[in-house]
């Protein structure tokens, strides 16, 4: 279902338009969601995993899926850039190009 709306819905902050986050990439902020890593815009920390995920065109928001519901208000969306304790961005690495 969420498939059929990517071409219709866009980010609820930058109005790019949006993708589907790719299993592997799920995978690792799911595990750094388990670890306590990750904060939502509101600062609030994320605390259940993610089912699916979209992704905005530039990579910079999360808006995560969970229940097959997209939520897209401030208090879920997640930055991909997140702060660090030492200040320094905490970001899950790229998959090289194949």
């Amino acid at each position: 279902m969420i498939a059929e709306l990517l071409h219709i819905i866009r980010c609820p902050k930058t109005l790019s338009p949006l993708e589907l986050m790719d299993a592997a990439e799920l995978a690792q902020w799911n595990a750094r969601i388990a670890a306590g890593d990750v904060d939502s815009l509101a600062g609030i920390t994320v605390r259940l995993p993610l089912d699916a995920a979209l992704i905005n065109s530039d990579h910079s928001l999360i808006i995560p899926v969970r229940r097959g519901v997209t939520l897209m208000i401030d208090s879920e969306l997640i930055a991909t850039v997140q702060p660090h304790v030492s200040g320094t961005p905490n970001t899950v690495p790229e998959e090289p190009n194949r």
